[in-house]
């Protein structure tokens, strides 16, 4: 018995049996041709399911279970953040995974361990104060984080794995740090032919460095500071001054030059601003307290801090030289530069003076008044420690007598009339605003003795008077 010849069609519809269809079997026979109907859409189906099934065909709409080619805006479950699995990831675990952003409460003195939905975002806020020092345990599996510790308290908290070791974030920083399954790492990278954009920062190396760490400008500035030359004390264009009645004094300076020792490494300062308050102590100040002068010395210096590179100034009694070596320097400076020496009053207060480079102008200062000499035309030493301090090195002025009868009078730096200047070819009766008959200037008398020089005058009944109008050191 044979089969119905069937094919894979899918017949528009199945014959009906009419009442007067003859009974005809066989190929094509009328009784057979519904069940033909029936074996076509049969086979129809079945062949289509075969090739469902076998992956041939794809219903429009649909994807395959195995290698999918999605369409459209698929979408799927969004899995735990920080999951590590098969699943399969959709973009809102991506941008979580990639830039999420989690605050972790690390307050009192436990180690924390992170939970899966805080290790699992890439940025970590630590928050909390914390009373001892602490551990913020991370996975141990490999990843890469950026934490800011964010806490109070003084104590210290390490990132690190529950065995392993780790990086510690000071609070009020942000480290990259990353884990290779077993410790945690601070993030370093080595750049190539880095080329940096915006207002990148680096540490300040410490002053004096010489190595391949990246230099910042406040590092070029302190060593460009740092490389002056000349000797302590070195001025282009000071000006300074003293109104009197205070313990303050002022200067501005286009060009100094400060050492940490005589031949010790110079700094050069310039454009500098400074200012002095005998009242005070330590920078801008005195170097000890309680020891401003009276009727005395007092020396002034600028000083230098490397660290901050700021310039300021000391007073002190207890050195004169270029440098200060008074014991008592500021903390954090190194390098010094005398600036000024001079006198101050019985107040006490700084003597008014006007400063141009070293040279210190006062207002006219009598240092003889009117006395007599013991022999006519013999040297008498005179002191004018009154007048200039111990460091002076020249004294200019002017002399003459204290009567209205002419008299020859000289100064000199000695006994021999090293330096000498006298009024013999002025000579005049007239009478000067303070007082002097018979009045000539002196100029730049070297003091080969500290604070006095030598006078003499022809006449032992006139006598003599000399004023001091300024100095140098």
């Amino acid at each position: 018995m044979a089969n119905q010849p069937e094919s894979a069609t899918y017949d528009a519809g199945v014959y009906q049996l009419e009442l007067l269809d003859p009974v005809q079997g066989g190929v094509g026979g009328l009784s057979n041709k519904a069940l033909l109907n029936l074996a076509n859409r049969t086979a129809y189906l079945k062949q289509h399911m075969d090739l469902l099934e076998a992956g041939t065909t794809v219903i429009p709409g649909y994807a395959l279970l195995n290698s999918p080619a999605l369409t459209g805006s698929p979408t799927c479950p969004t899995p735990a953040t920080g999951d590590n699995s098969s699943k399969i990831a959709n973009t809102a675990f991506v941008q979580i995974t990639a830039n999420g952003y989690v605050s972790v409460n690390v307050a009192g003195g436990a180690n924390v361990a992170l939970t899966q939905s805080q290790y699992g975002v890439p940025i970590i806020n630590l928050t909390g104060l914390i009373t001892a020092n602490i551990a913020v345990i991370f996975p141990t599996q490999s990843g890469i984080w950026i934490v800011s510790n964010n806490t109070t308290g003084a104590f210290s908290v390490t990132c690190r794995t529950s065995g392993g070791t780790g990086v510690t974030v000071a609070q009020g920083k942000s480290s990259g740090i990353y884990g290779d399954g077993t410790n945690i790492y601070k993030s370093r990278t080595d750049f190539t032919d880095a080329a940096l954009l915006g207002s990148p920062t680096a540490p300040t190396p410490t002053a004096g460095d010489n190595s391949t760490l990246v230099a910042t400008t406040a590092f070029v500035q302190t060593a460009v500071a740092g490389s002056g030359t000349g000797i302590a004390g070195s001025v282009k264009i000071l000006v300074g001054t003293a109104a009197g009645g205070t313990k303050t004094a002022s200067w501005t300076i286009k060009e100094l030059v400060a050492e940490t020792a005589l031949g010790g490494t110079p700094y050069k300062g310039t454009n500098l601003a400074l200012n002095f308050n005998g009242a005070n102590t330590g920078a801008g100040g005195m170097d000890v307290a309680g020891t401003f002068p009276n009727l005395n010395d007092l020396h002034i210096y600028a000083i230098y801090n490397p660290g901050g590179n700021t310039w300021s100034t000391l007073g002190t009694t207890a050195c004169n030289g270029p440098v200060y070596t008074g014991g008592h320097m500021p903390a954090g400076y190194t390098a010094s530069a005398m600036i000024w020496s001079g006198e101050t009053d019985v107040t006490p207060n700084i003597v008014p003076f006007g400063q141009v480079d070293n040279r210190i102008f006062l207002r006219s200062t009598n240092v003889l008044n009117n006395v007599l000499a013991g022999a006519a035309s013999a040297w008498n030493a005179l002191s004018i420690s009154g007048a200039v301090p111990a460091i002076a090195r020249t004294v200019c002025g002017n002399m003459g007598t204290g009567t209205n009868n002419s008299a020859r009078i000289a100064v000199a730096a000695d006994a021999n009339g090293l330096g000498e200047f006298n009024n013999f070819n002025g000579q005049t009766t007239i009478q000067s605003p303070d007082g002097f008959f018979s009045v000539n200037p002196f100029s730049d008398i070297p003091l080969m003795t500290a604070q006095q020089i030598y006078w003499w005058t022809d006449s032992t009944s006139i006598p003599a008077r000399i004023n001091i109008s300024n100095y140098t050191i």
